[in-house]
């Protein structure tokens, strides 16, 4: 069974690389020897991580659906392929999120149409709205407009409806709005099977020091963080306490929200780059941010076919020692 999976994925990622051109993030990639190294990593051993809480094993690379706010059938046809791809190339964390629009609604119909749900472990995010005065500074009409009560559990209750699910994988705060409210709420969930594993997160440095408040006063499975070769920042404290605490490390926007491509588009890769089996440059920043021991999957946002290929590709084969991601560090990230 296992060999007749990798032949079917040899296969598809033969039509993939002929009718998209392989357009892996640089815009070029149709070589014939950057296919074979394609197919040769597809063929390496999937790394996985223990989530600490439970010992469940996860790849060490997902996906984010951050790109998938989409209204029409068009739009939608090509992200449900990239779900698909991602299924059957053995990818398995699928984050959404309610702040990223249509997302979780366009992941719920994708999923039922490919029937694919039970093959992935589904991680989504709410928030509590803050008052739209104390986020805009637009004062008392902006206030007023805000006034409608928000219901926690009917908020939660959203996600599932717009996922067309049962149960969660992973439910999250999302930057820590509303955690004091949502936290007991999750918990509930949790002791009735609804939702697997629950935990917050945020994007927003200046949280760190409330983030780590609450990893110290509650029980918390999963933290989802921004980290990346060029946003180190959590590795100074959030990363080590997650470690402390056994709280397993959901690292978003690992390719940096300001792309560290940038720095490297059109330079070949290092000699050592096939020391830790990577054949692109998004594939050596990936490895970078899963080789640190607390984080236990990356989500980098995957809206085509081509990149959900690569990016799993990422979770195979061997990891950065301590030497090198002192050399990715030392040449590809900014001071933090």
């Amino acid at each position: 069974m296992k060999s007749e999976t990798l032949r079917l994925s040899r296969r598809d990622a033969i039509r993939v690389g002929v009718s998209a051109g392989l357009g892996i993030t640089l815009g070029r990639f149709p070589l014939a020897a950057e296919l074979t190294d394609l197919l040769q990593q597809m063929q390496l051993p999937q790394i996985t991580r223990a989530i600490p809480a439970t010992g469940e094993r996860l790849p060490l690379v997902g996906i984010s659906t951050s790109q998938y706010d989409a209204g029409t059938p068009k739009l939608v046809a090509p992200l449900c392929a990239a779900l698909r791809k991602f299924s059957e190339s053995e990818g398995k964390v699928l984050d959404t999120a309610r702040h990223y629009g249509r997302s979780e609604e366009v992941v719920g119909q994708c999923l039922k149409d490919i029937g694919s749900r039970n093959q992935l472990f589904l991680s989504t995010r709410v928030s509590l709205p803050r008052p739209l005065a104390a986020r805009s500074g637009r004062g008392a009409a902006a206030a007023k407009a805000a006034s409608k009560p928000v219901d926690p559990a009917e908020l939660i209750e959203q996600a599932f409806t717009r996922l067309q699910v049962d149960r969660l994988d992973l439910l999250l705060v999302q930057n820590l709005e509303g955690a004091a409210e949502l936290l007991p709420l999750f918990q509930r969930l949790k002791e009735t099977g609804r939702v697997r594993y629950i935990g917050v997160g945020t994007s927003n440095d200046s949280q760190y020091p409330a983030l780590m408040d609450i990893m110290r006063s509650h029980t918390l499975d999963f933290i989802q963080v921004d980290y990346a070769i060029n946003n180190r920042k959590p590795a100074q404290a959030v990363l080590p306490l997650a470690l402390e605490k056994k709280i397993a490390v959901l690292a978003t926007a690992p390719l940096g929200r300001t792309s560290a491509l940038q720095r490297v588009r059109g330079r070949p890769l290092p000699d050592w780059a096939r020391t830790i089996d990577c054949t692109t440059w998004n594939q050596i920043f990936l490895k970078y941010v899963v080789s640190h021991p607390a984080v236990v999957a990356a989500v980098p946002a995957a809206n085509r076919a081509e990149q959900v290929v690569e990016y799993n590709n990422a979770a195979r084969g061997r990891l950065p020692d301590e030497r090198v991601r002192e050399t990715i560090e030392l040449n590809y990230g900014k001071s933090t």
